[in-house]
């Protein structure tokens, strides 16, 4: 976020204590460039309500999902997964036009499903690699998480899925997801 002054940044997660972390380290960032903390805000909230956070009026052009909670121990917990389709659906209500969505994660089935999510919610994946750091792309800012993996030689998985028009089937898609 301090390379970026003119982007506003949101973080949020459900638990402050990944937010303490991300505090120290936003704080960090900014006073090495003796810059003043204006364009980013944290929060803890829990995102699949997030439709009662944002107003009509509110947009976003990018989100990231870095890591989050695969929720694979019992089958019907795949529904509180960031990437499922009843979460996309939501997404979609403040993600602007062409906006994107960029994921990152460890876990192999949640990739897989991801990949079968997106489309049905609408979204048109563009890029996506299964080893993130064999060829990293610049934009890629990596994570405390994502290094600890990869030094255990654990891949990380990662996309890039734009918003596109919503076929007129996807409720019903997403739902027989569900």
């Amino acid at each position: 976020a301090s390379a970026h002054p003119n982007i506003n940044y949101l973080g949020i997660d459900m638990t402050d204590k990944v937010l303490v972390l991300a505090k120290r380290n936003i704080e960090a960032a900014y006073a090495e460039k003796n810059l003043p903390i204006d364009n980013v805000k944290i929060a803890t909230f829990d995102i699949e309500r997030i439709r009662y956070m944002m107003s009509e009026a509110d947009t976003v052009e990018r989100i990231y999902i870095n890591f989050c909670n695969p929720w694979n121990v019992k089958a019907n917990h795949t529904k509180h997964r960031l990437t499922h389709p009843r979460q996309l659906l939501q997404y979609r209500e403040f993600l602007s036009d062409g906006g994107e969505i960029y994921f990152k994660c460890d876990e192999e089935e949640l990739f897989n499903d991801t990949l079968r999510y997106l489309p049905a919610a609408g979204f048109e994946i563009t890029w996506q690699t299964r080893d993130l750091h064999q060829n990293e792309p610049e934009w890629n800012i990596r994570t405390e998480h994502e290094q600890m993996f990869t030094e255990k030689g654990i891949p990380t998985k990662a996309l890039i899925a734009k918003k596109v028009a919503k076929p007129d089937d996807a409720q019903d898609v997403a739902k027989e997801i569900i």
